[in-house]
């Protein structure tokens, strides 16, 4: 499969560093995208096809470079729950702000040395080009594997 957006990151001028498997951190990119993109993913023509075709070159490109560590698009209005606390109560409270121009849609997990390397891989996500991607660094929690 072609990188369809070897552009973007020559664009973009970040080194690539791969890490060691002993050097490597783990990052999350969190992706947001509009409700108009996040349509595409039903659309079953070439607007569709298109828009999950780029998805799959950047996780394709991500795995042979030894980085993915897994990832999924996410629904971004249906079955969304979320549980809040207040005074040691949890109840369900509203997910989602359904005026917010841009939409949680899905994330990569990858392991690289750095976060100018996090950036750099996450400028090469289809929706970095309209919508945002958030880098997290992962932090090891004690007892979790």
């Amino acid at each position: 499969m072609t990188n369809t957006f070897a552009g973007l990151a020559a664009t973009v001028m970040l080194p690539i560093t791969i890490a060691s498997p002993a050097a490597a951190a783990p990052f999350t990119l969190v992706i947001f995208e509009s409700s108009g993109d996040v349509e595409k993913r039903t659309d079953t023509g070439e607007t569709g096809t298109a828009y999950w075709g780029r998805y799959a070159a950047f996780a394709d490109e991500a795995a042979k470079a030894g980085v993915l560590r897994g990832g999924s698009a996410l629904h971004a209005t249906q079955e969304v729950y979320a549980v809040a606390g207040k005074d040691g109560v949890v109840a369900e409270t509203a997910a989602f702000d359904v005026d917010a121009p841009l939409r949680l849609s899905g994330y990569f997990q990858i392991d690289v040395a750095d976060a100018a390397s996090a950036i750099a891989w996450a400028a090469k996500i289809p929706g970095a080009k309209t919508g945002r991607i958030e880098i997290r660094a992962g932090y090891p929690a004690p007892g979790m594997k």
